[in-house]
């Protein structure tokens, strides 16, 4: 999945180091869903973090 990273981030968006974190968790969480039979996943869970 690509992503489509803003050219100017928030200052109150997850640095790279932070993100290295709680990505595989994210991943993993998504993955366990299997897509509940919808479609596959449009949005970048970075950016749904950032935005909460």
């Amino acid at each position: 999945m690509t992503s489509s990273r803003r050219a100017r981030p928030y200052p109150s968006d997850l640095s790279d180091e932070r993100w290295a974190l709680i990505e595989p968790l994210l991943t993993e969480w998504r993955a366990a869903r299997g897509g509940l039979g919808i479609r596959p996943p449009v949005h970048d869970l970075r950016e749904i973090v950032n935005a909460i």
